[in-house]
């Protein structure tokens, strides 16, 4: 996705986060075939991107869409819950 889309997505959620993080939640999933993607790995790609978010604002992210029903978090690894 394009800047232009981000935009698009920002506006349709309430806190910008959350945008950035479905973006490169959808985006790592389609890089690794499938496969569910892990925290470290999301965020080190939102670092890699030039998006400025605090892993503590990504986590509450990831905890809203779960809320939402938009992703599904997979809990059977606590220390890396995605």
């Amino acid at each position: 996705m394009e800047s232009r889309h981000l935009r698009d997505l920002h506006k349709l959620f309430k806190h910008d986060g959350d945008a950035v993080a479905l973006l490169y939640l959808a985006r790592g999933v389609a890089a690794a075939g499938g496969r569910p993607l892990r925290f470290r790995q999301m965020a080190k790609a939102v670092n890699g991107s030039g998006e400025y978010l605090p892993e503590s604002s990504l986590q509450r992210s990831v905890l809203r869409l779960e809320a939402g029903g938009l992703i599904e978090v997979d809990r059977t690894d606590a220390r890396h819950p995605l």
